[in-house]
C-alpha cells in the first residue's frame, strides 16, 4: 500500500494526476461523528483514490469527556464508493502527500506568479 501512496505522490509532483476538493462519500459519513475538513479525489488508471483530513471525538474517561482528536487517512474506493484499503498519517508518505495535493489544488504557483507580477507592474 505504501509503494501506491508513493507513486501517486510522484505523478502528483509530476501533475500526472489532478486531485479534486470534493464531499466525501456517504460511506464514510453516516454513522459517523467525524468531521471531514478536506477531502480531495482523483480516478488514475480507472481506480479512485481519496486522501483526507479527519477530525473526530474520543472519549478519553469513564466521564464521557471527549476531546477532538486528528487524522489524514489515505483509502481505495470501490465503484460504489465503499472503502476497500485505507492507511493512516502513521506512514509520512501519506502527509506528504496531503501537503503535495493541497500545494496542487490551491494552485500555489499561480498565487506566487501574481505577486511577482503585480510587483513587476509597480
Amino acid at each position: 500500500m505504501v509503494e501506491i501512496v508513493t507513486k501517486l505522490l510522484y505523478l502528483t509532483q509530476d501533475e500526472k494526476v489532478e486531485w479534486y476538493l470534493e464531499e466525501p462519500p456517504d460511506s464514510l459519513v453516516i454513522g459517523s461523528n467525524a468531521v471531514y475538513p478536506l477531502y480531495f479525489a482523483c480516478e488514475y488508471k480507472h481506480i479512485n483514490y481519496a486522501i483526507y483530513w479527519i477530525r473526530f471525538p474520543q472519549e478519553i474517561d469513564e466521564y464521557n469527556n471527549t476531546i477532538w482528536d486528528e487524522a489524514t487517512e489515505f483509502i481505495i474506493l470501490g465503484d460504489n464508493s465503499e472503502v476497500l484499503l485505507r492507511i493512516n498519517d502513521t506512514v509520512p508518505v501519506v502527509v506528504e502527500l496531503m501537503n503535495t495535493i493541497r500545494v496542487q489544488v490551491a494552485d500555489l504557483d499561480s498565487i506566487l506568479e501574481s505577486f511577482s507580477e503585480s510587483e513587476d507592474g509597480e
